[in-house]
């Protein structure tokens, strides 16, 4: 029987891959279970939360220069993106890694990673790995670590399966060798090309692993299965992931407006994401070419449009009014948002299973979104909200005219969604199913079939 689960992550906190981890790893809490999670970067006070400090591991004189370069990052956050200042003070302590970066390969001297499984008092049963991007996790030791204990990897983009990207966008080239690649400057980025290279590594350190892996939609499940990874898969599963209902419900919306300050006779048109004008995974011109349509279609109305995601001057566009939030992590404001609004925008070039969509139909506010990645597994076309072609603002516009003209389309809409949201995107589902697929990955170990496994060459 598992009674030990330890969970890695970049972060405990930000982004899509540590909210669904942290809502696992507390859901294996109450389940009475031992969990334990192991980040490079902790901002939660909890005691059950290890840091996955790489200094321990490293040189006296590299350890006291990052330590001070740490200090120095704290007091300025500023000047953390600010890549000709800053960056330079990191790499005086690791000159080999500025090499590395400089020939746009990964990198992987991180020592924590190979001690990963002594943080928690006794020896997981399962180590379930998510984002491994980040600069924090040694890609090296998965062979050493599933020859210890069963590995759980749960994809959240791609980047296990290509020579550096997290979203492949339009190109193809990780299926065959990566090399020549089109996308350096897209984040994860690089300054040079060294994704062929990349790739041929984490192609011969799968050879040598062994991994069960899951996917939050059938879309990226399908990629990893064609993909370097494919030979490493014992097991698969496709485990949509989930949120937390009793946060994000339906609620009365004149109320939520008032709360966030927001005109109770407008039409609320959200949209959210970090960065949301320059994501590059995103798609913000999409979003304001049909909001220049909506506005000259539809004059006599008035519409707010809330850009969660950066802080920027207002704008007026004809009859629509764009305001610009900061970025709002606190998950109770941003169920305020959901259940004001009267639709949701999701535009992107290329996503996995946003969590925005999947808190916006748990909050009954149907989605208009862009037809990418495993999107379509979380909308239904028509009956929860609207599908349109990436990067077609003008099927975007006729939606939202569509939804605005009619209430009781919304009113419709938003109950389906809700229905729906509550059956298969709560995060009661997302923790039972991986609780199963738990207890099959012991059992199977404990039947011996883990010493069975040769990879396939």
């Amino acid at each position: 029987m598992i009674q030990t689960i330890l969970q890695v992550n970049q972060c405990d906190s930000r982004g899509g891959a540590a909210n669904m981890a942290l809502s696992l790893h507390r859901a294996c809490r109450s389940a009475g279970l031992s969990a334990w999670m192991a980040v490079d970067e902790k901002t939660s006070d909890s005691s059950h939360v290890r840091r996955l400090d790489h200094n321990l591991f490293r040189h006296p004189l590299t350890k006291l220069w990052l330590k001070l370069f740490g200090r120095l990052e704290k007091s300025h956050p500023e000047w953390k993106h600010q890549w000709p200042f800053l960056h330079p003070l990191y790499w005086l302590a690791q000159p080999r890694g500025l090499h590395v970066r400089l020939a746009g390969c990964d990198e992987y001297d991180f020592p924590a990673t190979w001690r990963a499984l002594d943080l928690p008092p006794s020896r997981p049963d399962i180590l379930h790995l998510h984002n491994l991007h980040g600069r924090y996790f040694d890609l090296r030791a998965l062979p050493f670590l599933s020859r210890q204990v069963p590995v759980a990897i749960t994809l959240h983009d791609m980047w296990l399966l290509t020579g550096g990207c997290a979203h492949s966008m339009d190109c193809r080239r990780w299926e065959s060798g990566c090399g020549h690649c089109p996308y350096l400057s897209v984040s994860p980025h690089f300054p040079s090309d060294g994704t062929a290279y990349n790739r041929r590594i984490k192609r011969l350190i799968y050879q040598k692993s062994r991994l069960h892996v899951a996917a939050p939609s059938r879309w990226l499940m399908e990629k990893a299965k064609k993909s370097i990874l494919a030979k490493s898969i014992a097991t698969s599963r496709v485990i949509p992931n989930g949120v937390d209902q009793d946060i994000f419900r339906p609620g009365p919306q004149k109320e939520a407006r008032q709360a966030l300050g927001v005109p109770t006779d407008a039409v609320l048109l959200i949209a959210a994401a970090e960065d949301i004008r320059r994501n590059p995974f995103k798609d913000y011109a999409a979003i304001r070419a049909a909001l220049e349509d909506v506005a000259r279609r539809a004059p006599e109305k008035s519409i707010l449009f809330a850009a969660i995601g950066q802080e920027a001057e207002p704008e007026q566009m004809g009859g629509v009014h764009i305001r610009f939030i900061p970025f709002e992590r606190d998950p109770r404001i941003m169920a305020r948002w959901y259940q004001s609004a009267d639709i949701c925008l999701h535009a992107a070039k290329a996503d996995t299973f946003p969590t925005v969509i999947l808190e916006s139909l748990s909050c009954g506010t149907p989605v208009i979104a862009t037809r990418v990645g495993g999107v379509p597994e979380q909308i239904k076309d028509g009956r929860d909200g609207f599908l349109v072609p990436k990067g077609d603002g003008a099927a975007m516009a006729r939606r939202v005219l569509e939804l605005i003209h009619s209430k009781s389309l919304r009113r419709d809409m938003g109950r389906n969604a809700r229905e729906r949201a509550k059956g298969e995107f709560s995060t009661k589902r997302m923790t039972d199913d991986y609780l199963a697929w738990y207890e099959e990955i012991g059992s199977n170990r404990n039947k011996g079939d883990e010493s069975k496994h040769v990879p396939k060459k």
